[in-house]
């Protein structure tokens, strides 16, 4: 039999915020408890409002446990300190019905409603914990427009205004006075580039853009109004702002668009035949290139993105002009209509044994059934084909996708084959590609392993000299 644990959860938002409210409310349920079946999860500095829950490493511990059914209580102040997001909290409140778990509120002496154990009425109160949650995000997000704890170029004073440093003084002022004769692509690629590093080393040009987009700096807050902001001293008025943004808008777009088309890979990230790093875009100071590069102790690899995608593209070709697909399609639906009457007659008999154990449920002349029907071993019986039987749907839905993706490949090799200039290279190289590993010389794609290759080999060897 597995140990039960009784967890205790706590949870605070940020880390000027204590636990010990929270310690001092579980006190007596821990005093209560044997101290080897205690285990205390403390989560710090931690939003639940901001964070989901793969985010967050202690709730996923607690939930891991449940689902070991190595627990028997949780404890927690409130829900709250559980989850904010609805949905999540339902999950878990699931889990914990599921696995047999009580949950128990340290706060309910304050007036906060005790765990229901029905999930109908838990969804009610999650609900207001997830309204409340998103209300103190939307009031939090409000005061930091407003009132924020740092913004570039300024210093806030005791009393809460905002004045200009004046080492950046003049540079800003010079930032936004330019931008203002802004009116194309190449004036804003040379316009950032001057100011990343005007503006001080690290500044990325997401940063450049928001500070030229923020209406702080002309002493508003335009977040669903006008708000004007007399503890600001602005850098610019608020006309000269609103007339930026009504040229740069169209210019920023066409940029991203510009960046979009330059960074985009056919295939997944590329690693380094090396040292195996995962390799990542970068892009040349006047934004012209995106390149692949890597020299970690080892002889240096460069690669620009359109080398790489003309090497992928080559490679693809070579596959579809080798594959089979007449023969995978015919086999794969040969072999579906083999593994679905097997299924279907598989779930078909569980259906038969669910009704079975009904119908003795149903027709008992037992009367035990209705005073202790959890425990009655028809039930438990019906429970468990339930479960076999979701357990067959989902291994049929799963074949059924197999083949779909069989025949999605065999679409677009015939589609690819007879108008390549409308190739689907994306979709074709998540199928068809597993790893691209670039060296100073060469570069090495592996394709995947299919039976339906004629005399193909699946590791493609491609000398730079081939595409410089």
């Amino acid at each position: 039999m597995n140990h039960k644990y009784h967890v205790f959860f706590r949870r605070v938002s940020s880390a000027n915020q204590d636990l010990e409210t929270q310690i001092e409310f579980d006190r007596p349920f821990r005093e209560a408890c044997d101290e080897d079946k205690i285990l205390i999860i403390d989560e710090d500095a931690t939003s639940a409002n901001k964070l989901r829950i793969d985010q967050r490493p202690k709730i996923m511990e607690v939930l891991e446990l449940i689902e070991a059914d190595n627990v028997d209580t949780v404890y927690a102040y409130d829900r709250t300190r559980l989850f904010r997001d609805y949905y999540e909290a339902q999950d878990f409140c699931q889990a914990c019905i599921e696995h047999e778990v009580k949950i128990i509120f340290t706060s309910t002496s304050n007036g906060h409603i005790p765990f229901t154990g029905d999930i109908f009425m838990e969804g009610i109160l999650n609900l207001f914990g997830d309204i409340e949650g998103k209300n103190i995000a939307r009031r939090t997000d409000e005061a930091r427009r407003k009132y924020p704890p740092k913004k570039y170029g300024y210093r806030k004073t005791n009393d809460k205004k905002y004045q200009k440093v004046m080492e950046t003084k003049q540079i800003i002022e010079e930032f936004f006075e330019e931008i203002q004769e802004i009116h194309s692509l190449k004036s804003l690629i040379s316009f950032l580039k001057k100011y990343r590093q005007s503006l001080g080393k690290g500044r990325m040009d997401k940063d450049l853009l928001r500070m030229a987009t923020d209406p702080f700096y002309a002493g508003y807050d335009l977040h669903g109004g006008e708000f004007h902001l007399p503890h600001v001293d602005p850098f610019l008025s608020k006309e000269s702002f609103l007339q930026i943004q009504k040229q740069l808008v169209p210019v920023i777009e066409a940029y991203e668009s510009h960046l979009t088309n330059i960074q985009s890979l056919y295939t997944s990230l590329p690693k380094c035949g090396y040292c195996h790093k995962t390799l990542k875009p970068k892009l040349t100071a006047d934004r012209s290139v995106t390149f692949m590069s890597c020299s970690s102790r080892h002889i240096k690899v460069y690669y620009e993105t359109k080398e790489i995608n003309a090497v992928v593209l080559e490679t693809i070709k070579q596959v579809l002009n080798q594959l089979d697909a007449d023969k995978l399609i015919f086999d794969s639906n040969a072999k579906m209509k083999e593994i679905r009457k097997t299924l279907k007659e598989e779930i078909n008999k569980t259906k038969r044994e669910i009704q079975k154990a009904s119908d003795a449920i149903l027709f008992s002349e037992n009367d035990s059934y209705n005073e202790n029907w959890e425990e009655n071993e028809q039930y438990k019986t019906m429970q468990e084909l339930h479960k076999v039987y979701r357990y067959l749907e989902e291994e049929l839905r799963e074949k059924h996708k197999l083949l779909i993706g069989n025949q999605q490949l065999y679409q677009l090799t015939i589609e690819s084959l007879e108008n390549q200039a409308e190739m689907n290279i994306s979709a074709l190289t998540g199928l068809l590609i597993n790893e691209v590993r670039l060296f100073a010389e060469k570069i090495e794609i592996d394709v995947n392993k299919f039976d339906y290759l004629r005399d193909f080999n699946t590791e493609i060897i491609i000398q730079q000299e081939a595409f410089s």
